[in-house]
C-alpha cells in the first residue's frame, strides 16, 4: 500500500476514535455526523486514488491517471477540509502540551488573517503550479515509471496543494472562510481556466503524443502512449473540472446571497459600485 494509503487508514481510524469520544459526551448533531461522513469519504477517496487496483493501473493509462488526479487533488481535499481532519488529532495530545501548541498556533493564525489575500493567492499559485508541472512530459514520464516518485512525491504534492487551496474556499464548522468573496471567485475561475488550457494543449494544440508507457521490468522508457489516450485524458481533465468547480461556485453565490440578503440586492450593490468608479 502507498504512503497515502496508510495515511488514509490512519486518518479514518482517528476520525472514528474522535467520533466515539464525542458520542460519550452526548448525542452527536447532524452537522457533526456530516463532517465525520465527509472526513471518512475523503479517507476512502484517498485510499482509492493511491492504493487501489484502479490507481495502480492508472500508472500505465493516462485517462485513468486523470481520474485519479481529479479525485486526489480536488475531491479528496474538499472532503477532508470540510470534515476538519486536522482538528481531530488534538485529543491524542495531552492537555498541557496541547494548550501550549494551540496558543502558538493561534498567534500564527492571527498573523495569517492579516494577509489572507496573500496566503490564498500563494495557495492557488502552488496548486496550479503542481498541476501543470506534473503533466510536463519530462516529469510525467519519470513518474509513470517509478512507484517511489509517484507514492512519495507526486501524490503527496497533489494532496497537499489541493488541501491548502481548498482551506481558503471550503468551510469547516466552526471555522469560517475569511477570504473575500471576489478572491474566492477568482481562485476558482483561474483554476478552471488553467485546467481548460492544459486540456486543450494536450488535445487540440498538438498532433503528437507527449508521453510514453513504462515497460514492466525495464529501467528505460517503453512505447509511445497512443495519442487518442492523451486526448481522452485531456477530455476527462476538462469535464471533471466542472465536477468540483460548479458546485463550489454555487456555494460562493449562496454566500453572496446570505451576505446581501438576495442575489438581486448583491447585483444592485455591485452595479452601484461600478457606476461610482
Amino acid at each position: 500500500m502507498d504512503p497515502l494509503g496508510w495515511l488514509a487508514a490512519l486518518l479514518g481510524a482517528v476520525t472514528l476514535l474522535d467520533l466515539q469520544r464525542r458520542i460519550r459526551r452526548g448525542p452527536a448533531s447532524v452537522s457533526q455526523w456530516l463532517r465525520v461522513g465527509s472526513a471518512l469519504v475523503g479517507c476512502c477517496g484517498m485510499w482509492w486514488s493511491t492504493s487501489s487496483p484502479f490507481a495502480i493501473a492508472a500508472m500505465a493509462s493516462l485517462p485513468r491517471h486523470m481520474i485519479v488526479h481529479v479525485v486526489l487533488m480536488f475531491l479528496v481535499p474538499m472532503a477532508l477540509v470540510y470534515g476538519g481532519v486536522t482538528r481531530r488529532w488534538w485529543f491524542l495530545v495531552p492537555v498541557a502540551p496541547r494548550r501550549r501548541i494551540l496558543r502558538l498556533v493561534s498567534r500564527y493564525q492571527r498573523l495569517a488573517r492579516r494577509n489572507t489575500i496573500l496566503w490564498a493567492s500563494l495557495a492557488a499559485v502552488f496548486m496550479n503550479f503542481v498541476m501543470v508541472a506534473a503533466h510536463l512530459p519530462i516529469i510525467f514520464n519519470r513518474v509513470m515509471m517509478s512507484d517511489n516518485l509517484r507514492g512519495w512525491l507526486l501524490e503527496p504534492m497533489f494532496l497537499l496543494s489541493g488541501y491548502l487551496f481548498f482551506s481558503f474556499l471550503v468551510t469547516s464548522p466552526p471555522r469560517k472562510v475569511r477570504v473575500k468573496i471576489r478572491i474566492q471567485i477568482i481562485m476558482v475561475l483561474v483554476t478552471m481556466a488553467e485546467m481548460l488550457i492544459l486540456a486543450m494543449s494536450m488535445s487540440i494544440f498538438t498532433k503528437t503524443s507527449w508521453y510514453t508507457l513504462p515497460m514492466s521490468g525495464m529501467t528505460d522508457m517503453g512505447s509511445v502512449m497512443p495519442f487518442h489516450d492523451q486526448q481522452s485524458g485531456a477530455a476527462i481533465l476538462w469535464i471533471c473540472g466542472d465536477v468540483w468547480a460548479v458546485p463550489l461556485l454555487v456555494v460562493i453565490v449562496r454566500r453572496i446571497v446570505e451576505r446581501e440578503g438576495s442575489l438581486l440586492t448583491a447585483l444592485d450593490a455591485f452595479g452601484q459600485r461600478r457606476s461610482r468608479n
